[in-house]
């Protein structure tokens, strides 16, 4: 598992964490340090954005 933002498919990294490390954790630098190495492209934070869901999750509680 990895907890890291930017990461367009985090389960994609989480697997390659698990087959391609010693680990089966990371978080934080260690965790976007494996992503660069793996050559995993960082999205920005735009991308994450749906307008729909945010009113949702905004707008109803």
């Amino acid at each position: 598992m990895s907890l890291i933002t930017g990461i367009k498919n985090p389960v994609s990294l989480s697997r390659d964490v698990m087959e391609k490390s010693e680990h089966v954790f990371l978080a934080g630098e260690g965790a976007m340090q494996f992503a660069k190495e793996l050559d995993y492209k960082l999205e920005e934070p735009s991308y994450f954005y749906d307008e729909f869901r945010h009113k949702h999750w905004f707008t109803n509680y």
